[in-house]
């Protein structure tokens, strides 16, 4: 996966998509500190949902594009966005969403 950049992406997707990762990452590390641990399925298509940004955003190519990425993330929300923890809800969308008018309103 690593082995060659065909073309990687730039600002703000970059740091938008990071973001992506470290708000999922984040959440799976405090509901577990604070014994609330996601349930198994809900783990697995979290990490579904997560695990082509890292080749997208290296290759943004093939069927690593951000509409593919993107569609990974909505069918996350789709399924557990409405869950409620006492986090609140979390959704991949949103944290995205989030991203990009962070970068916009630093002009990024």
């Amino acid at each position: 996966m690593f082995t060659h950049d065909k073309n990687p992406v730039g600002e703000p997707q970059f740091s938008s998509y990071l973001y992506v990762l470290y708000k999922a990452i984040l959440q799976v590390r405090m509901r577990i500190r604070y014994g609330n641990p996601m349930p198994e399925d809900q783990l697995h298509d979290l990490m579904d949902a997560v695990h082509n940004i890292p080749a997208f955003l290296r290759q943004n190519s093939g069927w690593h594009v951000e509409e593919n990425v993107r569609d990974d993330l909505e069918r996350y929300d789709e399924k557990w966005g409405d869950t409620e923890t006492e986090f609140g809800h979390f959704r991949l969308r949103g944290e995205l969403d989030e991203a990009v008018e962070r970068m916009d309103d630093a002009g990024q």
